[in-house]
């Protein structure tokens, strides 16, 4: 009996195996969907009237905007969260989208860091 599950645990991962490289570029696709989506929930939780746009500037070109820590340490949370990108976009939504946070474009996010640079 104990060989016999052993082998069936064999097939079935085989079966998945086989499965998933059959339709991997299907999965891959809908992989970067749900990616786009997070990304785009917490660009537009986080943006301006519920907008994915940067809360300072108003652009709204996806690619440019990112998600900023108000009061700074984004380097030392995501390393203590152990996540970055995609993950902390799912980390934030799971979390409830806690406050601290703010959808800033890559340009005012470095005047940012550089104004608080001269501030010290």
């Amino acid at each position: 009996m104990f060989i016999d599950d052993i082998f069936d645990a064999r097939d079935a991962a085989k079966r998945e195996y086989d499965l998933l490289k059959k339709n991997k570029e299907a999965m891959k696709a809908q992989h970067t969907a749900y990616q786009r989506r997070i990304t785009l929930e917490v660009y537009s939780h986080y943006g301006k009237e519920g907008k994915p746009v940067c809360v300072t500037c108003g652009e709204a070109r996806i690619g440019c905007l990112s998600i900023d820590h108000i009061n700074g340490g984004g380097s030392k949370h995501r390393q203590l969260i152990g996540k970055g990108g995609h993950n902390f976009h799912r980390w934030l939504k799971m979390e409830g989208y806690p406050e601290g946070y703010q959808t800033l474009c890559m340009n005012c996010q470095f005047i940012k860091q550089r104004q608080q640079k001269n501030v010290k």
